[in-house]
């Protein structure tokens, strides 16, 4: 159907619907009927619009509202194919004539001169949320800009202006939806590396047997030797997470220690405080006294510490943790006196 068909069968139909209609009902039938001659053409001439040619020159955003504008019968057909240059060479021209430089465009748009540049020289285009402000800081009409020229024609402006409203508020919702979905799904990853971490610490995963036999020197109160002793070592050190140990930490020197019901809990990092580290005494859940201070030196590995017993000895695989052991300050430290694998 050509133009001349279509102006035809539109005014044919005003006709019919005048016999019938009131004065007030024919005028938003013209409206209408206005309306549907104007979205005909444009169903015409969708299959040329929207090429892959012309559809590379513009972004996105800018296609949406062309073919929302199009199918709306807001845009004639031959007004939607777009051109980068022609739009670049507009928006130069009318920054010239209003006087504006490129930097003062650009503040207006809260956007770099940079980019003012690259839409002037055909590189890129607006992005659709700058259409209205930029039309309105040149003086055009926001479907100049999609055009590229200016023209007399009067088309619906404040239509357009609201399809780019809509579009925007839809793009901003669809960003808004999209890093909600990456929060959540980084939310339900961080759950299920929880949950995954509980299941193997619960399983052993993160525990490693010790069985060790620790030959320690023992010191006076003062720092003197005063002999040896061994240390029996034999349990479960947690590697992952609250690194600690639990089984026999048998002082050869005290006797209780070496008792078979008496199990040591020793924490790296102890009351949460990186650095420290203690060592209790207890049995099936009760705790027990056995003449050994509470806070010590000890290695990852437990093959080098230092403590001190009630009685003021000192017990230690290293001569360095004597001076430490002695002193009646506790220092935060991660020991590595003799330390090796």
């Amino acid at each position: 159907m050509d133009a001349l068909e279509q102006s035809a069968a539109v005014q044919a139909l005003a006709l019919v619907l005048a016999a019938n209609l009131s004065r007030e009902e024919l005028a938003r039938a013209s409206l209408l009927l206005t309306q549907l001659g104007t979205t005909l053409a444009t169903i015409v001439a969708l299959c040329r619009i929207w090429s892959p040619r012309n559809r590379s020159k513009m972004g996105r955003s800018t296609q949406r509202l062309l073919r929302g504008a199009a199918l709306c019968g807001i845009l004639k057909a031959e007004v939607v194919t777009m051109d980068r240059e022609k739009t670049g060479g507009l928006i130069a021209s009318a920054r010239k004539e209003r006087g504006l430089t490129q930097k003062e465009l650009a503040a207006q748009l809260h956007v770099s001169d940079r980019a003012v540049s690259k839409w002037e020289r055909g590189a890129g285009f607006p992005d659709v949320s700058l259409l209205e402000p930029l039309a309105d800081a040149l003086g055009v009409q926001v479907l100049d800009l999609l055009r590229g020229e200016e023209t007399d024609t009067p088309e619906p402006e404040m239509t357009v202006r609201r399809a780019i409203v809509l579009l925007v508020r839809q793009t901003r919702e669809k960003t808004r939806r999209r890093w909600g979905q990456i929060l959540g799904g980084l939310i339900a990853a961080l759950m299920v590396g929880f949950v995954l971490f509980a299941v193997l610490d619960r399983t052993g995963v993160f525990l490693r047997d010790v069985s060790l036999t620790v030959t320690a020197a023992v010191y006076t109160a003062d720092g003197a030797p005063a002999g040896e002793t061994t240390v029996t070592i034999d349990g479960t050190r947690k590697v992952v997470g609250e690194k600690s140990f639990f089984g026999r930490f048998a002082i050869a020197c005290v006797e209780p220690t070496c008792r078979e019901e008496a199990m040591a809990h020793i924490r790296w990092d102890a009351m949460e405080v990186e650095g420290w580290q203690d060592i209790f005494y207890s049995r099936a859940g009760e705790s027990l006294s056995l003449g050994v201070e509470r806070m010590l030196y000890i290695t990852e590995n437990m093959q080098s510490f230092g403590l001190k017993l009630e009685d003021g000895r000192i017990i230690a695989t290293d001569p360095e943790y004597v001076p430490l052991l002695a002193s009646e300050y506790y220092y935060s430290i991660r020991p590595v006196f003799g330390m090796h694998s």
